[in-house]
């Protein structure tokens, strides 16, 4: 932790933790504070002093919308705009990968996916909640993917012309996939739309797929990591979502049905939580479920004492005091190789927050959020507590 100290404190610690900046110092990088703008998320840190205590710091507010480069009438009121460079997915992972130190997986253009046998990890840098992210391997499931996202990610447009031009496209890629020809050479025209990459396969340790998650703000405080595992090991063909139908994109669904012709006979490589993943606190506290006792050793932390690796703390928070101009907090997303070197996979904007790694027990919730069985409502308190660790963190 010594490279920490340094960094943000001086050399001195606070409360068991890292010493962050001093007001001073975060004043100096003209501090704006971003609230996700989730179903009145703005609104509740309003009434709960969270944006007063804020704004007596010095602080510009703005609410931004999850998806666009747009902020709320009383942010444009105070005259600040977000910056769109980190607003944009492709474009954060872009600056972020090019930071010292912070190595990304190995990525590969269009043409070399459709020379080269794979496996791959194909991924739209627009899509959330690990949905879009599809295993590769083998000429026939890459054309079929390629055929998939030509046919079902339509660009919005009014030139009939293209929309024409694509559509027959379409008509003779379908036909081609019809007879078991994977090597039509009119594939290598329908390159996927903009937003689509498409990195090498990490295998990661134990028999499941991993990957970590880490909360971490931009003033220089981690407030949680765990370590998410697969429901199902390696190699398990998913038949079957386990989400509700409503929290999912059934366009997806085209390439997990197996009766379909864009079926694509691939694992389903995703650990996150939205995709049934299960994640293992790194607080410290022993765990005793036996798998994921497994999992930790395959990725050398003690399960007995499970932290989180230092080196993933440093590349955390520089990663998030980067993306401090955009977001107050980020999630920071790694795995580890089978040799146990990380790669840097994604930092997320307005992350779904764990109440678990939060330590906000269930009995908190049922007293403080007027639905806890509301997704939203969930988020909103534990958003407004977050906040609030950070303005305790930072300044008290």
């Amino acid at each position: 932790m010594a490279f920490i100290r340094r960094f943000f404190g001086g050399g001195k610690e606070r409360d068991g933790g890292t010493k962050t900046p001093t007001s001073e110092i975060i004043r100096a990088y003209s501090p704006v504070l971003y609230l996700g703008n989730q179903r009145s998320a703005f609104e509740e840190a309003d009434r709960g002093g969270v944006i007063d205590g804020f704004e007596k710091l010095g602080f510009t507010i703005c609410a931004l919308t999850p998806d666009k480069a747009q902020v709320t009438p009383r942010a444009q009121d105070l005259g600040f705009m977000a910056n769109p460079a980190l607003v944009d997915g492709i474009e954060r992972t872009k600056i972020l990968g090019s930071i010292p130190g912070i190595e990304k997986p190995t990525e590969y253009t269009f043409t070399e996916v459709l020379r080269l046998p794979g496996p791959f990890v194909a991924k739209n840098l627009r899509d959330d909640r690990g949905e879009s992210v599809c295993y590769l391997e083998g000429r026939e499931n890459i054309t079929k993917f390629i055929a998939w996202s030509f046919a079902f990610r339509i660009p919005e447009t009014s030139d009939h012309r293209k929309l024409w031009k694509r559509s027959k496209k379409i008509i003779a890629g379908s036909e081609e996939i019809r007879k078991g020809n994977w090597n039509w050479e009119g594939f290598a025209s329908m390159k996927p739309e903009d937003g689509w990459v498409f990195q090498e396969y990490v295998e990661t340790p134990s028999k499941f797929y991993t990957s970590f998650r880490i909360l971490a703000d931009g003033y220089g405080n981690i407030h949680y990591g765990t370590l998410i595992r697969s429901p199902e090991e390696k190699g398990v063909r998913r038949l079957q979502d386990p989400r509700p139908r409503e929290d999912f994109n059934p366009m997806y669904s085209y390439l997990r049905k197996p009766d379909g012709p864009l079926h694509i006979n691939a694992p389903h490589i995703v650990s996150n939580t939205a995709q049934g993943g299960i994640p293992i606190q790194l607080n410290g506290e022993k765990v005793t479920d036996p798998a994921n006792r497994e999992v930790l050793i395959a990725h050398n932390i003690d399960p007995d004492n499970p932290q989180i690796p230092e080196s993933l703390v440093k590349k955390a928070l520089i990663i998030a005091i980067t993306m401090r101009f955009g977001v107050p907090y980020t999630g920071i997303d790694f795995v580890y190789n089978q040799n146990l070197q990380d790669r840097f996979l994604e930092a997320n904007f307005f992350p779904t927050l764990s109440a678990q790694g939060l330590g906000v027990n269930d009995m908190e919730i049922e007293q403080r959020v007027q639905n806890p069985g509301n997704r939203d409502e969930v988020q909103t308190y534990l958003q407004k507590v977050l906040v609030q660790r950070i303005i305790d963190k930072t300044f008290r």
